[in-house]
């Protein structure tokens, strides 16, 4: 609840900071009783915003947190609340340079929401496959085949980011400096399905469902 209310404020930060900042809050909800306090100790540095989002089927939204460990690799971690009303954390994986920008797309006729990214040429879906759990059919419009392989989890062995479709995008260099948030998903023409707006110089490609 802290971190949801907070979020559109974070900048990149060390966990450091990070902890102190959820400390501040709570020095606040003593005083207002309007919020209770979590710490969450992250494995790597915030890059990005906190990202409050209802991706996985467990109830309540996730938070996608984006960053760098020491050596600058990127990373991915998604972290949700448990029976005990603990944060925990659900999957964790390794992002390749390759990719340059995020998106969650708009809420699907099934209540949860989809995470996306992009490469200079790839549209990827992060799917999550829990323990005893099947692989979900990706979803959103008939697009070009994809023409690489998945990127996998490292701490639940099946979930990956799945490449939906070969797309063509503006960005020249096939390795990112870094990876932002980019308003591409949503569901353009209300079928309850994401629509891809992915711009190109002068012109937009738009991909619909």
């Amino acid at each position: 609840m802290v971190l949801q209310q907070v979020r559109s404020r974070l900048k990149p930060i060390n966990k450091l900071a990070y902890v102190l900042l959820s400390i501040y809050c709570c020095s606040f909800s003593v005083k207002a009783s309007l919020f209770n306090e979590y710490q969450i100790v992250l494995p790597f540095n915030l890059t990005q915003p906190v990202v409050a989002a209802n991706i996985l089927s467990n109830p309540g939204n996730e938070l996608l947190m984006l960053g760098v460990d020491e050596t600058g690799q990127r990373q991915l971690a998604i972290y949700a609340l448990d029976n005990n009303s603990k944060f925990q954390l659900m999957d964790q994986m390794l992002l390749e340079q390759t990719l340059f920008a995020f998106d969650v797309g708009d809420v699907q006729a099934d209540g949860l929401q989809n995470l996306y990214f992009l490469s200079k040429e790839q549209l990827f879906q992060y799917q999550f496959i829990g323990p005893g759990q099947t692989a979900n059919k990706t979803s959103g419009p008939v697009m070009a085949a994809p023409q690489t392989n998945n990127i996998p989890s490292i701490k639940n062995s099946q979930s990956s980011l799945v490449p939906i479709s070969k797309i063509t995008s503006m960005f020249l260099s096939a390795q990112a400096d870094a990876i932002v948030a980019m308003d591409f998903a949503k569901d353009i023409n209300n079928d309850q399905f994401d629509d891809f707006v992915i711009p190109h110089f002068e012109q937009l490609n738009l991909y619909l469902s």
